[in-house]
């Protein structure tokens, strides 16, 4: 007789087997994909060397045919700590996946290498979702600091890159791995110097900017660099001169009417050289007599804090005279002028100025005759706001503001009695505003702000961020500054906002700190530095 249990019992194991091999199958095939299917982009925040944060802005893309799970993967940054004793901090600013579902640790590497001795190793939570085929993590904004803010050379730092486009590019400095293994991008190791074997440009427009009886002084374009030119060789024939960073450079010590010859070669932080500039030939000047000293320095319009003097030309001396303006026995400026508004001063202050003459031979004259000034007493504030760039970027999902407020008076001034207005315009009002204060000197803690709407709109600003400062953030003594005050407008959804309409923005590929007159500031309410908007 057929017994149907038998049977039952019999078929339970094989399909056992079935469902059990073909879950094994399903996740073979899908812990192999990412190996091929993930890559990083990233790109310049700014190229400033040093700087007291390493930014680092990422995008993970799945260009695949199957979903990854976020919480699978971990990116590296890998960077040199040159100050191990001094903590670091990781800050997400923004994540498209929300910064609660990413996760951060630090690295010291067993081994270090060049450019690289430590790495941030950043994670992601289930609540971080998957990436799907042909999608991406959006963009994911993220700081490296010191608890105190100091300097960090970015330069030394493998996954740093310098590129003035701020467009997002494949990057292989940045690792990714998918449950551990590395699945994109190259690590450091010994020989690989950040895996930068390309060499700067040349550099060119190598010109003579002037000569003395012993020294010649040299100028010429800046080369580029797939991350960053660190410095300069100037090379006199084959035999090195000197090295520099900027884009100029003094050749002292020679032989006073000698023909020279000089080129130049720009090195990155890797070692690659580029090839030699085409060269120049210049001659030092030969010894002559110096020029007459000035003669009839007198004083013109004296402030609280300036004294404008002129005075007779000289005469004599080899080519052209240039004149340096002396308070006491210090420099305070080198014009080609016969007058010079020194600026700078202490209201109510005594000051002697004298004028000598130099030529184009290096050679000087005396200093002229004395003059004596005081300056005015001070009759009101003198208070004044900086601010910097802190990217060219519009449309941008935030409006940075970086600022410095100045006292350069002779008394204190409490915080607690200044305000500080940020003007811009407002494109979408329905959607809320947010500011967030990412670091200040005297402690975000101490800091207040409101959003105002203009009752009437004006060109480039119909509303102003003002911020205030509780008794906490202490006064500015005379002579000094707030420190730094880094913070941030952007809509709760950080939808783009155009930076080009706002009347307090600037675009500064400098990156430093400027006098701004469109950040208006205000002592008890009545307005002591800069310009509202009209």
């Amino acid at each position: 007789m057929f017994d149907r249990s038998q049977m039952q019992t019999g078929f339970r194991p094989f399909a056992s087997r079935v469902v059990f091999v073909t879950l094994l199958i399903l996740s073979c095939a899908f812990r192999a994909f990412p190996q091929t299917g993930l890559k990083v982009q990233d790109r310049s925040h700014d190229q400033d060397s040093p700087d007291n944060n390493l930014y680092a802005l990422y995008e993970i893309f799945n260009t695949g045919t199957t979903p990854v799970p976020m919480s699978g993967l971990t990116m590296r940054y890998w960077f040199s700590n040159e100050s191990p004793a001094d903590p670091l901090v990781f800050n997400c600013d923004f994540a498209q996946v929300s910064c609660s579902n990413i996760t951060s640790r630090f690295v010291t590497v067993a081994n270090p290498v060049p450019l690289a001795d430590t790495y941030v190793e950043i994670g992601f939570l289930s609540g971080a979702g998957t990436l799907a085929p042909g999608a991406n993590s959006g963009e994911i904004q993220t700081r490296v600091h010191k608890t105190d803010f100091l300097p960090m050379i970015t330069v030394n730092d493998y996954s740093f890159i310098s590129d003035p486009s701020f467009v997002y590019k494949d990057t292989t400095t940045v690792t990714l791995y998918f449950n551990g293994t590395l699945i994109w991008g190259v690590e450091p190791t010994s020989g690989s110097s950040g895996g930068d074997t390309q060499p700067p440009t040349t550099p060119t427009g190598l010109r003579v900017t002037g000569t003395t009886t012993s020294s010649i002084s040299l100028a010429w374009n800046a080369s580029t660099d797939n991350v960053a030119v660190t410095q300069y060789d100037v090379l006199e024939g084959s035999a090195q001169a000197g090295t520099t960073t900027a884009t100029s450079f003094t050749v002292t010590g020679l032989q006073a009417g000698t023909s020279y010859t000089f080129s130049v070669l720009a090195k990155d932080a890797a070692g690659n050289a580029s090839a030699p500039s085409a060269s120049v030939t210049a001659q030092t000047s030969s010894a002559s007599t110096g020029p007459t000293a000035p003669t009839g320095l007198q004083v013109g319009i004296v402030t609280p804090t300036s004294v404008a003097l002129s005075w007779n030309p000289s005469t004599g001396g080899a080519g052209a005279v240039t004149y340096e303006v002396l308070n006491g026995s210090v420099v305070a400026a080198s014009t080609d002028a016969t007058l010079f508004t020194v600026t700078g001063l202490t209201p109510g202050t005594s000051y002697s100025f004298t004028v000598l003459a130099k030529d184009a031979a290096g050679n000087q004259s005396v200093p002229s005759s004395a003059v004596a000034v005081t300056t005015s007493p001070e009759t009101h504030t003198t208070l004044k706001v900086q601010d910097r760039s802190h990217d060219n970027d519009s449309p941008d999902t935030n409006l940075y503001g970086l600022f410095e407020i100045f006292n350069l008076g002779t008394t204190p001034a409490p915080m607690s009695s200044l305000t500080m207005r940020y003007w811009f315009t407002n494109e979408s009002p329905s959607d809320p505003l947010v500011w967030d204060c990412d670091f200040a000197a005297v402690s975000c803690a101490n800091i207040t702000h409101k959003f105002v709407t203009l009752a009437q709109p004006v060109p480039l600003a119909d509303t102003y961020l003002e911020l205030g400062f509780t008794a906490g953030a202490g006064a500015i003594a005379p002579g000094t500054n707030s420190g730094e005050i880094q913070g941030r407008i952007h809509k709760v959804d950080f939808l783009p906002m155009i930076t080009v309409n706002d009347y307090s923005f600037i675009s500064d590929p400098s990156f430093v700190y400027k006098d701004s007159s469109t950040v208006t500031l205000y002592l008890n309410g009545v307005l002591v530095w800069g310009v509202e908007p009209k």
